[in-house]
């Protein structure tokens, strides 16, 4: 392993698939001038490693699983590689008890989900946090499933330890940003303005 590595989802290299792209089930580890690809393919709580490169797998699935914990289960074709992590208990919520924990959704992304939305089998990360329920990923997967759905799938985690989460819940909270319908939805254009905006007044 060299002295920089870099682990990223990658929704560009074509050696993945679409679907794996629009769904962030692709795994890109960078070191030492090389690519190491590792496609996760979801079968309910389990998940199909594809790939040719077992040399950064067990890091691979780290990261993934790190935003993934309803998966217990990895493996590759050929079983040479097997990892199992603890089950987590999966328990239904009320959407619209759930708090958000981002500012804005970007449209095209949205419309790219929705596109594979017949192959997500949801299962949201939440926290508690004085007594209330926060979103910590699948912001996008919880505005579709809104659609049609007043119930979720959901999985306690920690509270992230970062200073920077309180930060945002007490800005959120100051924005009385209380469900998912409160998240606004921009384009690309929208949110580079939006952001550069904010970038020159700090």
């Amino acid at each position: 392993m060299g002295d920089f590595m870099k682990i990223f989802y990658d929704n560009q290299n074509i050696i993945y698939s679409d679907a794996a792209k629009k769904l962030n089930n692709a795994v890109t580890v960078y070191d030492n001038g090389k690519y190491y690809a590792y496609e996760f393919k979801r079968i309910n709580d389990e998940a199909l490693i594809i790939t040719k490169d077992k040399e950064y797998i067990v890091e691979a699935v780290e990261f993934y699983h790190n935003d993934n914990n309803d998966i217990y289960k990895y493996y590759t074709e050929d079983n040479e590689y097997y990892q199992e992590f603890d089950k987590p208990y999966i328990y239904k919520l009320p959407i619209n008890i759930i708090r958000p924990t981002r500012y804005f959704i970007e449209k095209e992304k949205l419309i790219e989900l929705e596109e594979e939305y017949d192959k997500l089998d949801i299962k949201l990360p939440v926290c508690i946090l004085d007594d209330e329920y926060f979103l910590l990923d699948g912001h996008k997967r919880l505005l579709l499933l809104k659609e049609d759905q007043r119930m979720v799938n959901v999985y306690l985690k920690d509270i992230p330890t970062e200073p920077e989460f309180l930060d945002l819940i007490y800005i959120l909270r100051e924005y009385n940003y209380k469900t998912i319908d409160d998240v606004k939805i921009y384009d690309k254009d929208e949110i580079n303005e939006i952001l550069n905006k904010n970038k020159s007044e700090g």
